[in-house]
């Protein structure tokens, strides 16, 4: 990016975060993550909160509008308005990387200003159980203040997720937002605060049960495709019974998605399952006198 860009974006960045107060308005939506064919679970949701100064206006599906605080023409203060948020939630189960994905929901043909990869916040119950990689890329209208932002990230193997913020308002470097921050920097320092606060909330799938011995019993963790703590879900301990596994015994996984069983010599397993749906089995292992 080159070193002006950089600059008005810095600068952008720099007055949003000057000016962001714990106004009442702030915004919390949460967008179900429910897509059938890509096999989700459920309680799983995309929490999405407006930039301190904006409230919710509408609210339709997986979308909705933000308002935000007053703007206007700096010799000519009768003609304002307010800056606004249009955000979207969507879904998309090609098979693309990350930062493709990204790109293919753009709806704007305008110049790239910035594009990075980020880490999204996983959040289980008040806990962070890791972050995810996303990628966003962030977009001005040529010469003038509007702005894109599309954050995308993946959620299960085949299916991404997707946050697109789109700055209408204020429209040109014209206007002054509050009377002192210039229209295009307050844009895209907004777009920033509102993409830093993307969460996913709720447990992934577990794709993996490590399993050890400890002084009189079995220990391990249940982790989902990021390596992230499934929490709060039934690992159940099988024993090995002639040429079949028999159900022994039944714990719910920690905060950090851990588990421990006592157990008497032979030969065990740990099998997890969420919402009677996703399980991961551990290797067997066997336990000696």
């Amino acid at each position: 990016m080159r070193w002006a860009a950089l600059a008005t974006f810095a600068a952008g960045v720099v007055a949003a975060l000057s000016v962001a107060q714990l106004a009442p308005g702030l915004a919390v939506e949460r967008v179900r993550v429910d897509r059938p064919g890509a096999a989700t679970p459920n309680g799983l949701f995309l929490l999405i909160r407006s930039p301190d100064e904006y409230s919710r206006v509408a609210l339709r599906g997986n979308a909705g509008s933000w308002v935000g605080p007053p703007y206007w023409l700096l010799d000519n203060p009768a003609v304002r308005n307010n800056a606004s948020i249009d955000w979207e939630v969507g879904f998309d189960e090609r098979p693309l990387n990350t930062e493709r994905i990204a790109l293919a929901n753009l709806s704007r043909d305008w110049a790239e200003d910035q594009r990075a990869g980020v880490s999204v916040p996983h959040v289980v119950g008040r806990r962070v159980v890791g972050t995810i990689p996303g990628v966003f890329i962030l977009q001005v209208e040529r010469r003038s203040a509007p702005a894109e932002l599309v954050l995308a990230l993946p959620v299960t193997p085949r299916l991404h997720a997707f946050v697109r913020f789109l700055f209408l308002r204020p429209e040109t470097d014209a206007f002054h937002v509050k009377g002192s921050i210039i229209a295009s920097s307050w844009n895209r320092g907004q777009a920033l605060l509102a993409m830093s606060r993307v969460r996913l909330e709720g447990n992934l799938a577990p794709s993996l049960v490590s399993i050890r011995p400890r002084k009189g019993g079995l220990a391990g963790f249940v982790v989902d495709m990021h390596r992230h703590a499934v929490v709060g879900i039934p690992a159940v301990l099988e024993q090995r019974r002639g040429s079949g596994w028999r159900r022994i015994s039944t714990a719910r996984t920690t905060r950090l998605g851990g588990y421990t069983f006592r157990v008497k010599p032979g030969s065990y397993r740990v099998r997890a399952t969420l919402d009677g749906r996703f399980s991961a089995t551990s290797r067997p292992i066997r336990v000696r006198r």
